[in-house]
């Protein structure tokens, strides 16, 4: 059977490490002192993180502050350099006059929109919907069709009574007249 583990010789051979802690006594103070600022930093591996975070934010923000400044400059140079001719006020003239009439414009497509005949009927379907809804819902109490009695009556106002609704409200969104 060959021998198990790491003779003497070979023992004897191997370089020691510095780093041993079962001959930390063994180590002078200043190696011992660094040791210590070393696991402090270990320890607290966020600060060191965040230090270098708000380093790299501040020197992109100065990056971000030279290119700023610099389009700054170049928007002023160019309209410093911009000449101020007849041609161009007659163009910007033009320009504000055609903004204003697409302003009007607008309000008038606004103002149209709720005239317009699709939307109306879409809003009517949206209020037959609701209204074949509310029948399906209260068992056909509510439909203008059926004879409300006042069974009917004593259901109907429930209803109203549980939705915090008014009895004349309802009435009048469903097209129901008055109650027996």
């Amino acid at each position: 059977m060959p021998p198990r583990g790491v003779s003497r010789e070979e023992k004897r051979k191997r370089p020691k490490r510095e780093g041993d802690p079962r001959r930390a006594g063994l180590r002078p103070p200043r190696v011992l002192r660094q040791d210590k600022l070393t696991r402090r930093l270990l320890v607290f591996p966020q600060r060191r993180g965040c230090y270098s975070k708000l380093a790299k934010l501040e020197a992109e923000e100065e990056t971000l502050d030279v290119k700023l400044t610099a389009a700054r400059e170049g928007v002023a140079s160019a309209r410093a350099q911009r000449e101020d001719t007849a041609e161009r006020r007659a163009l910007l003239a033009q320009l504000e006059a055609a903004q204003a009439e697409s302003a009007k414009l607008q309000e008038q497509v606004k103002a149209a929109g709720d005239g317009d005949p699709a939307a109306y009927a879409r809003k009517r379907a949206a209020v037959d919907v609701a209204k074949t809804a509310a029948v399906r819902w209260t068992g056909e109490l509510c439909n203008s069709d059926s004879k409300l009695t006042a069974d009917n009556t004593v259901a109907i106002m429930g209803y109203c009574k549980s939705m915090g609704t008014d009895e004349a409200e309802l009435r009048q969104f469903l097209e129901i007249g008055r109650l027996p």
